[in-house]
Formats: structure tokens, C-alpha cells, sequence
């Protein structure tokens, strides 16, 4: 009897005993074992490889002030075992009724069997916590374990039964942005799932995505936002000098990823990515912003901090260069490496938008208002394209002509046919006079093609034809920049050389504003672009790219005809067309002697000169005009136009 009441002494004592406080970190890196079927790192878990998730462990803990944690993240951080060590010690230290959601039922199902059951098999403090399913009555089935003092749920988002009618005390929502607006006519699932926990003071909610959707309709992101906004700073090893990472510090060689250093934004010193653990070890979370609800905490982390041996910096360069011409590889980058929202920033013209609005003009004759013309030359291994592009005021443009020479660019054949081209004579509309290209600009960016591009352009005056390079990073329209020498194996020397270098990305995106405009938006047709009718082809390359943070996004793997019509405008720029004056818009009219009596009425001493498309200019008239200038006949259409098939220049 008396040793019957010492054991109920003892438990009595034991109860009357305060319970050792213990936080998710330290109790993950007691009791958490992992698997090799669900980590990289298998074996007994270490915060040591992500210290940065230890301050998060501990705001999710019983001690914590904190009920709401939203994480905004990359790829490849730890994250998914945070969240398991979440439930498993809320399963073993405090029960109570836990949720754990995800897109659909299928990922539930998936993230039961791959992730929480080696879970539960490794650690000694959880094995018994749950029957094994096998036994009778066990309550342990994929999506349902029960344990004393509460259960687990494993729901997808995607079925409105699994998110209703259960009190929920800790809830994690994974993957938000995937997750559906509505589901089945009842709401949203985050709203749903969220509402189970109002019952629970002491609620635990965590809210964990990757970012899948635009800034504005990105769930995560909103989260974040009203959260504190904490970022993770880490020190730099020269300096000490605590600093965000961020992709745009990355320095490499191009081409060789594996040179990839880390530039500190203090010291400008060269960070090795072997010093980037210690720096993750001496990191801290700090706030950026003050949270609407002060039980809240918002967390945002890229996949540039993600340990060494998980995912490196030089995978990182490696995606972003496999991304600058594929828009979803583009935005698989930004959501899983940068973290970040995927925000289209820059408007996508559709091709067909302009392919509709084609006009009935007829090829390589200059149209009514145009009165200078200029031709972009883009050179490939095999081919040459090339775009005659008329001018007028205001920057009104005509496409002339679009033409494909074949042949080898290191061969001296095709450079011959685009000979003809630079001393080629075009029909004038509504004029006798023929009128010649005023600059062509060759592109010159290949190291490949560049000396058969200088070779050729050094047969004409500088003025006339010039080899071009497009620069993305450049304040000014163009500038000129002689090379002292240029030299291929096997090739004569070339000297005094000098070529246009222009600022493609401006270019670019004023042709895309004007291309974006319907012919009731322009002011006295300002920029507005005409085109013949020209193929498909011809109007999908044109509209190929566009503007991504400052970044130009491909589309389509073709986009010749942009960079023709890019050079074409530069060579605009070249001519003058930015510095023109009245008086020399009337002179390249006068010249022109452009007199059609359905395009131009007179009124005394002012001649109005109406476009095609109704656009009204008044220019001072000195001299009596012409009156016996005769109509002229309808040339014969060449047969090297876009339009037809011909053995000297074939199309598409």
C-alpha cells in the first residue's frame, strides 16, 4: 500500500513540475531524423545547413506572440521539412487539431506518403504517436491521422468537403498562388481553411508559396505585404558590411558559368560561394516594414541563399542565360530562383493585330509622304534580310520592301546582291524622280559574320552604308566608335574602321509603343508604322519580343524583321530625323517635287499636304508650282518583294 501511494507522490510531484519550455528549432534538431527519400542532407536534422530558418521555427513555437507566418520564398530552401517539423511538434509537445493543405488531393496524398510517413517511421518521439494503419480501428489513413489529443488532416484545395466543417488550432497552407480562386461555388480555399481556426486563441497559421502568379494577383505576395516584410541580411566576409542577396551582384564571364563571385554592394570585394555558408551562419531576419497586425510576420527569401550543395550560384547564371529568350523559362526563373512574382511589365503586341491592319500599297515604290529612305540589313550564317523603310514627318514610316538573299555570308556572292540594293533606284509616288537609300546599316554584333560585314561596308563611304552593333545599356540614340584594326585568320588586315553603335532597347520599345496604337490614337500620325501585305511570317518576327524589366523577352525564336526595323530607325536617327526642322522637311519636299492634285491642295501661298491616312501639314510654298507635271505610269512590280517567289530572292 505504501508503495502504491509513493508512485502517485512521485507523479504528483512530476505534474506539479513546470514542463521545460522547448521551441520547434531546438525540438527539430533533437528529435527530427531525415530520410534519404525526402532530403538531400539525410540524417539527423541540422539548422546548422539553414540557419535561417530557426527564427522562423521559433515564432511558430507555443512561446511565440506570433499566429500568422506567410513565407514568400525560392526553390530548393528547406522550407517543406520547416513545415513538417511544424506538425510533428505540435504532435508530440502541445496536440491539437492540425491542417495541412495543398493544391489538390493528389499533391495531399503525395506529401502524406513522401514526406509526413518517413517522418513519423524516423523520430522515436513520434513513432507511437500514431497507430499503424494496419491495425484495426487505427484512425490512420493517407489524408486523416488521429493521435491523442488531435488529428491530422491532409486536404487538397481543391476539394471544398476536406476544408469544411473541422476546428482547426494549426493550419499550414502550401503552395497558396496554385491554389484555386474558388472552389466548388464556396469560396475561396484559403478563406475556408482559414475560418476553421478562429475557435483558437492560440492559433498557429503559416502561409508558404512560391510565387506562380503576377504582383497583383499573386496570393503569397499580398500576404507578404501585410506582413512586417522581414529579409534575410548576411554579412560580407571583407567588410562586414550586412546586405540582401541579390541576383543583380552575381559577376561572371559570359559563357563560363562556373566563374560565377558574389560582388558585395559595400566593398565591391568578390564573394566565393564556399563563404556563403559562414555568411548564412552570421546572418538575420530583420523588418523592412511595419506589419498591419502585429501578430503577424511576413518572410521573403531567394533561392540564392539556399546551402551550398543544394543549389548553386552558378545554376542560377545558368538558368537566367537559358531564359533570355524563352518567356516561361523567363518566368520559371524569376518564380523559383528570384523568388519574385512574375510581372509583365511591358505590353505583348499581338502580331495579328497589325497583320489586319495591312494596306493595299504597292511594293518598292515610295508612297506619299515618305521622303528619305533607309535600309536594315541583318546578317546571318547563311542569309541576309533586309527592310527598306521610307520616312516622313513626324516619323511616319512605310515598309517598302522586306527581302531574304540567300547564300553564304562567307562567300562574296550575296554581298554582290546587296550591292544592287545600296544603289538601287525606287519609283516615287506622285513624282518622275526616283529616289535612292540614304544610309544602310549592316549588323556587325557576330564575331562570326563581323569581318565579311567590315570588308563590305568599307567599299562605300561611311555616310552611305556602316556596319551597326546593337548596345542594350546606352543613354544616348547612337554614337560612333572607330576600331583601330580587325583582323580574321586567314583575311587581310582591316584598319580605320568605324562603326555606329545604337541603343537597341530604345528602339525597340518606341516601335512596340507605336506598333500598340490603333490610327485614331496618333497626333498628325506620329510614328505610326504602314505595311504592305506582307506575309505572317514577317509580322510574328516583328513582334517577338518584348520589354520584361528592362529586359527584352523572345517570344518566337525568329525575330530578323525586328532587328531590320531597329537598324532601319537607327539609321533614321543617323540621318537626322530627331534634328529636323520645318525648313528641312520642306526641302526634302521640295526636291521631291511632290504635286498630285488628289494629295495637295493649294491655298495661295500655303500648300496642305494630305497622306494616305488624312494627316494635314501646312508648309510655306515660295515658288509657283509646277502645273504641267504629267501622271505617271505604273511601274512593273519588281519581282524580289516579299510577295513573290523568285530564284534571285526567295521568301519564306
Amino acid at each position: 500500500m505504501n508503495i502504491n501511494n509513493s508512485f502517485y507522490i512521485e507523479a504528483f510531484k512530476r505534474g506539479l513540475k513546470p514542463t521545460k519550455r522547448i521551441d520547434i528549432d531546438e525540438w527539430s534538431e533533437q528529435n527530427i531524423i531525415l530520410s534519404s527519400v525526402s532530403s538531400s542532407s539525410p540524417g539527423l536534422y541540422r539548422l546548422s545547413i539553414t540557419p535561417y530558418l530557426r527564427e522562423i521555427l521559433k515564432n511558430l513555437s507555443c512561446s511565440s506572440k506570433f499566429l500568422k507566418i506567410t513565407i514568400m520564398k525560392g526553390a530548393q530552401l528547406g522550407f517543406t521539412n520547416a513545415a513538417c517539423n511544424f506538425i510533428g511538434y505540435y504532435v508530440d509537445i502541445s496536440p491539437s487539431p492540425i491542417m495541412y493543405v495543398l493544391p489538390s488531393v493528389q499533391l495531399a496524398e503525395k506529401f502524406s506518403k513522401t514526406r509526413l510517413k518517413p517522418m513519423f517511421e524516423n523520430s522515436k518521439s513520434l513513432k507511437n504517436k500514431i497507430k499503424d494503419a494496419r491495425e484495426r480501428d487505427s484512425g490512420n489513413t493517407i489524408l486523416m491521422k488521429e493521435f491523442e489529443g488531435g488529428y491530422l488532416a491532409i486536404s487538397g484545395a481543391n476539394s471544398a468537403s476536406s476544408l469544411c466543417s473541422l476546428p482547426i488550432g494549426k493550419l499550414v497552407l502550401d503552395e497558396i498562388d496554385r491554389m484555386p480562386d474558388d472552389v466548388e461555388g464556396e469560396g475561396c480555399p484559403i478563406e475556408l481553411s482559414m475560418q476553421r481556426t478562429n475557435t483558437f486563441p492560440n492559433k498557429k497559421i503559416i502561409l508558404i508559396s512560391t510565387p506562380s502568379l503576377g504582383a497583383s494577383r499573386s496570393k503569397i505576395n499580398k500576404s507578404y505585404l501585410e506582413g512586417d516584410q522581414r529579409k534575410y541580411f548576411v554579412p560580407c566576409p571583407e567588410c562586414n558590411f550586412y546586405q540582401t542577396l541579390e541576383f543583380e551582384q552575381l559577376k561572371w564571364e559570359e559563357g563560363k558559368y562556373h566563374s560565377v563571385k558574389y560582388e558585395c554592394i559595400s566593398c565591391k570585394y568578390l564573394i566565393e560561394e564556399y563563404q556563403k555558408s559562414k555568411m548564412l551562419n552570421n546572418g538575420e531576419w530583420r523588418a523592412t516594414a511595419v506589419s498591419k497586425d502585429s501578430t503577424h510576420a511576413s518572410y521573403f527569401i531567394s533561392g540564392l541563399y539556399s546551402p551550398d550543395g543544394w543549389f548553386k550560384w552558378w545554376e542560377a547564371v545558368k538558368l537566367f542565360e537559358e531564359s533570355k529568350n524563352d518567356i516561361n523559362k523567363y518566368k520559371s526563373f524569376v518564380n523559383t530562383v528570384l523568388g519574385l512574382p512574375f510581372e509583365e511589365t511591358g505590353e505583348i503586341i499581338d502580331w495579328e493585330k497589325i497583320y489586319n491592319r495591312r494596306e493595299n500599297y504597292e511594293l518598292n515604290k515610295v508612297p506619299i509622304g515618305g521622303l528619305f529612305l533607309t535600309c536594315g540589313v541583318d546578317v546571318q550564317h547563311d542569309r541576309l534580310h533586309c527592310e527598306v523603310v521610307a520616312w516622313g514627318r513626324n516619323k511616319e514610316s512605310w515598309s517598302v520592301d522586306y527581302r531574304i538573299l540567300y547564300g553564304k555570308t562567307d562567300q562574296n556572292e550575296v554581298w554582290q546582291e546587296l550591292a544592287k540594293i545600296v544603289n538601287e533606284e525606287f519609283d516615287i509616288e506622285g513624282s518622275d524622280l526616283k529616289m535612292k537609300i540614304s544610309k544602310m546599316g549592316i549588323d556587325a554584333s557576330d564575331g562570326n559574320t563581323a569581318f565579311y560585314v567590315y570588308s563590305f561596308c568599307q567599299n562605300f563611304k561611311f555616310t552611305h552604308v556602316f556596319p551597326i552593333q546593337g548596345r542594350d545599356k546606352m543613354t544616348e540614340y547612337f554614337n560612333i566608335s572607330p576600331l583601330r584594326e580587325f583582323k580574321k585568320t586567314g583575311h587581310k588586315l582591316l584598319k580605320g574602321i568605324k562603326i555606329y553603335r545604337v541603343n537597341v532597347n530604345a528602339y525597340k520599345a518606341e516601335l512596340m509603343d507605336y506598333l500598340s496604337k490603333n490610327k485614331s490614337d496618333f497626333d498628325l500620325l506620329m510614328g505610326y508604322c504602314h505595311f504592305p501585305n506582307y506575309h505572317e511570317s514577317f509580322f510574328k518576327e516583328l513582334t517577338c519580343e518584348y520589354e520584361l524589366k528592362g529586359k527584352w523577352i523572345k517570344q518566337r525564336s525568329r525575330n530578323e524583321a525586328l532587328d531590320c526595323r531597329v537598324y532601319a530607325r537607327a539609321c533614321a536617327s543617323i540621318f537626322g530625323i530627331e534634328r529636323f526642322k520645318e525648313k528641312d522637311w520642306f526641302e526634302l519636299e521640295r526636291k521631291l517635287e511632290i504635286i498630285k492634285t488628289n494629295n495637295i491642295a493649294i491655298e495661295s501661298e500655303n500648300m496642305i499636304i494630305k497622306s494616305s491616312l488624312g494627316d494635314k501639314r501646312e508648309i510655306k510654298e515660295t515658288k509657283e508650282p509646277n502645273k504641267n507635271v504629267q501622271t505617271m505610269k505604273k511601274p512593273t512590280r519588281k519581282t524580289h518583294s516579299w510577295l513573290n517567289n523568285s530564284s534571285r530572292f526567295s521568301h519564306w
